[in-house]
């Protein structure tokens, strides 16, 4: 009985964290206006904002593990490296590429963003700008034998995203959009199927967490009664 109330609180827990935090990135997207890529001449350098437009168009960019096209791609390759007398446990990254064009873009003009915030979701791990394409983990065939784990991500071409970041004006003039914060992130969609599509999560989450509160009330009013 004990184990069955921990489980059911655990649960109540968990989803209350994930709502608390959707709760915030709501209202972040519903008190910015979404401006596009061709807005943001009069936005003061380190503003927060939210941007909506496309990823940079099909130039015929292959990435190389999925081989899927990208409008930009990269990849990561980590070993696990032997120490004096142990195991494999300090593993290294031995490998990160990127290449292509990571940017948003309307009427003619782009902004990049950076890799960290392409890869962070509005979601729960779903649908970011840059998406996890390709995931492999294992051991090298030969010589030591050492564990490996390849991952790939990539933006996919021509395709709607909103960003929510902080942006910045490079010394070139390029401007970028970083990520300020933890609840900066990126989603596919346009701006009204991205609101729609939160809308819908936090009802998920919200479902998930009643079911988890009422059999976690019942089991401890059941509980603290037979202690009784």
């Amino acid at each position: 009985m004990i184990g069955l109330v921990v489980v059911a609180w655990v649960g109540v827990g968990v989803t209350a964290l994930l709502w608390g935090r959707s709760w915030v990135r709501w209202l972040r997207l519903r008190r910015r206006p979404v401006l596009q890529a061709d807005q943001l001449s009069g936005v003061k350098d380190g503003s927060p904002v939210t941007v909506g437009g496309t990823t940079a168009a099909d130039d015929g960019r292959v990435a190389p593990w999925s081989r899927l096209p990208a409008a930009w791609h990269e990849e990561t390759v980590r070993r696990g490296h032997r120490e004096p007398g142990g195991g494999y446990v300090d593993w290294r990254t031995d490998t990160r590429r990127a290449a292509g064009d990571l940017s948003i873009q309307h009427g003619g003009v782009r902004v990049e963003v950076a890799a960290d915030l392409a890869r962070q979701s509005l979601f729960a791990l779903r649908a970011p700008m840059a998406a996890r394409s390709y995931q492999d983990n294992g051991r090298e065939r030969t010589g030591d034998r050492r564990p490996y784990a390849v991952a790939e991500h990539i933006a996919r071409p021509a395709t709607a995203v909103v960003v929510t970041g902080t942006l910045l004006a490079e010394p070139d003039g390029t401007r970028r959009l970083v990520r300020g914060g933890w609840a900066d992130g990126t989603a596919e969609g346009d701006a009204r199927e991205v609101r729609g599509r939160y809308a819908a999560y936090r009802r998920k989450v919200l479902i998930a967490g009643a079911a988890f509160l009422v059999p976690a009330m019942t089991l401890t009013v059941l509980l603290v009664l037979d202690v009784l």
